[in-house]
């Protein structure tokens, strides 16, 4: 009955988030199930905990595709990730699509063609790439095309000056327009 309780309130936390714990096992969104795992992970782990993990071939080589997208220290991050992917793939009993929000993106084709020689499957691209966005692990060159700088947000940032100007209203507030 204390268990029962517990797990209710703990229900309740997790529902923000698309996550239920059902019958001892949590179920919900994979991407979710992993985000939750990697920050209870980074706040219980130690760094000595992944020294061994860093120092494995696998690992050595799926960052060193990475290096040319992400930023140059990754700290843990990338090491608990990794980790979780791992894990995730040995107890992953149903078969999952891909994120379809990114197969079109530059950056996740660049993406995909780093790592084409390691065999990941869309579906762990796709959560691979979520995570390195959420966390702001991409290179500030990559994380500028992931936000469309220069690109579509900058053309509608340009025609809103030209209007204001058109309009007389200075963008730096009260005063003539420059």
């Amino acid at each position: 009955a204390t268990l029962n309780r517990q797990l209710l309130g703990l229900n309740q936390l997790l529902e923000e988030f698309g996550l239920v714990i059902q019958n001892g096992r949590l179920r919900g969104s994979e991407l979710q199930i992993r985000y939750l795992a990697f920050r209870l992970l980074q706040e219980i782990s130690l760094p000595a905990d992944f020294l061994n993990l860093q120092q494995q071939a696998a690992f050595v080589e799926f960052q060193t595709a990475l290096q040319g997208l992400t930023q140059k220290d990754l700290g843990l991050d990338l090491a608990l990730w990794w980790s979780l992917a791992q894990m995730r793939q040995r107890f992953q009993y149903v078969e999952s699509e891909p994120l379809g929000l990114y197969q079109e993106h530059p950056t996740f084709q660049q993406l995909e063609n780093c790592l084409a020689h390691l065999d990941m499957d869309g579906r762990e691209l796709s959560l691979l790439f979520a995570f390195l966005v959420g966390q702001g692990l991409l290179s500030s060159r990559e994380m500028e095309r992931v936000l469309a700088f220069g690109g579509p947000i900058q053309d509608k940032v340009t025609e809103l000056l030209q209007a204001l100007k058109e309009l007389g209203v200075s963008p730096q507030g009260p005063g003539p327009v420059l």
